[in-house]
């Protein structure tokens, strides 16, 4: 089935949301230039009203905010058309999971679930993270599902949302001995008294809560890393021919001493890394405006652009190993760090993100692969499910298309994917797949 605007409340809902927009967008205009429009004339020479223009162009053709504009810098193209090649990151999520899932809520809840994650790389031989406790609502169970009766294990540890993304809720505890473990701000607690601590952050945030060992980074990565377990973000696809394949990366490091987590929007630092090459390219923060590209580590001092990573290639060869095994995502971001026994697979990301400051390094995200890949599968769901007459339908396939063409695409099979057997990669693709290796490097 398809969704269209078919009902009475369907077309109040759409009205509501637009007249909604109407009455804050202005007022968004008016706070983002009053902010960085100044500041944003003198860097780049363009005044405030051709900001306007940008910010209005950019708004109705490609529905970024006002704030967009100012956090991708977008200024530096002068007005230029290369200003749409910037598409907002949910127009990606959203197609990448209707397209995979559907409206199977319940598989994308299992896809979210790092349990589930571990227990499938468990069962497929590939290093993984362990869990040693896990709290919900019914009580504090062990990974296999049996009851825990403790005491916890004198390692050090990180208690984590099992749900959770952008490491939002994590801490990280070491352990001193004698079952005593502390964290970064001198606190000192039991076993007993951590599980309960895990058991407060459960209840406060009604979400299960997992108690994972916490890994050190691999002497080899310890010159560019900080006090967390340090992660590479491969982000993969399946490919025209149902291949899976490359089509981002980064590094990521913490730069506080006392950080638990080296998650980009909680304070750390992303390096891309160059897919052919495996070299790091120039660092950022999350930082929104007035981005200055970082060359160096910022808590080692090591310099950092042009080194290549050290296990670059165990990094991609366990990424395209994993999304074998998870041949229904689309679009997943998988976690891997370089623990003191080697690459060691952290989490799924069923939707790696790419927020709108990263775009730059693109030049924005339309013309890339993954745009590319994505508006392919797109166009295939479409021509799968859509009646020849439907005006949702592109023209030919084999024609290459323009980055117009391309968006069109995507929120196409946005608007209209809602069918939970809509699975883009056949499991015939998925078989071969197995042998098969990517393009990318």
């Amino acid at each position: 089935m398809t969704w269209r605007i078919v009902t009475w409340p369907d077309i109040l809902h759409l009205t509501f949301r637009y007249l909604r927009w109407l009455f804050h967008f202005p007022l968004e205009v008016v706070a983002a230039v009053r902010c960085y429009g100044k500041e944003t004339r003198q860097r780049y020479g363009r005044g405030v009203p051709g900001q306007i223009r940008d910010i209005l162009k950019i708004a109705l053709v490609n529905g970024l905010r006002p704030r967009d504009y100012y956090d991708a810098a977008l200024a530096r193209y002068g007005g230029g058309s290369e200003i749409l090649r910037y598409p907002p990151f949910i127009l990606v999520r959203i197609t990448a999971e209707r397209l995979a899932l559907g409206e199977d809520r319940e598989k994308a809840a299992y896809l979210r679930s790092k349990t589930a994650f571990e227990r499938r790389c468990r069962a497929a031989g590939v290093p993984v993270v362990r869990t040693i406790a896990i709290v919900r609502e019914t009580g504090v169970w062990n990974s296999d599902d049996t009851v825990f009766e403790g005491p916890l294990p004198d390692c050090d540890l990180i208690i984590k949302l099992e749900s959770g993304g952008q490491g939002r809720g994590t801490e990280g505890w070491r352990s001193v001995g004698a079952g005593q473990f502390a964290n970064g701000d001198g606190d000192v607690l039991s076993s007993a008294e951590l599980i309960k601590r895990a058991v407060s952050i459960g209840n406060a945030r009604d979400r299960v809560v997992l108690v994972q060992e916490r890994l050190e980074n691999h002497p080899e990565m310890r010159p560019i890393s900080g006090a967390a377990l340090s992660t590479t973000r491969v982000v993969t696809m399946i490919n025209e021919a149902g291949v899976p394949e490359i089509v981002d990366a980064f590094y990521r490091t913490s730069i506080r001493p006392d950080a638990a987590v080296d998650n980009f929007h909680n304070g750390g630092v992303l390096f891309p890394i160059d897919l052919t090459t495996g070299m790091f390219q120039p660092g950022m923060t999350d930082a929104a405006f007035d981005q200055k590209p970082i060359t160096c580590h910022p808590q080692t001092g090591t310099p950092m652009v042009g080194r290549v990573h050290p296990r670059w290639q165990e990094m991609a060869e366990m990424a395209l190993r994993l999304h074998r095994m998870y041949g229904e995502c689309m679009l997943p971001g998988w976690d891997i760090a370089v623990a003191a026994d080697g690459a060691v697979a952290i989490e799924l990301n069923m939707v790696s993100g790419i927020s709108i400051n990263r775009q730059p390094q693109f030049g924005g995200l339309v013309g890339t692969r993954l745009f590319s890949l994505l508006a392919f599968h797109a166009n295939e769901w479409l021509e799968r499910n859509e009646p020849p007459t439907s005006r949702w339908r592109v023209a030919s396939k084999a024609k290459p298309m323009s980055t117009v063409e391309t968006a069109s695409v995507l929120q196409a099979a946005s608007a209209t994917s809602r069918s939970p057997n809509s699975s883009v990669v056949s499991p015939e693709k998925n078989k071969r797949s197995h042998n098969s290796r990517p393009t990318s490097w």
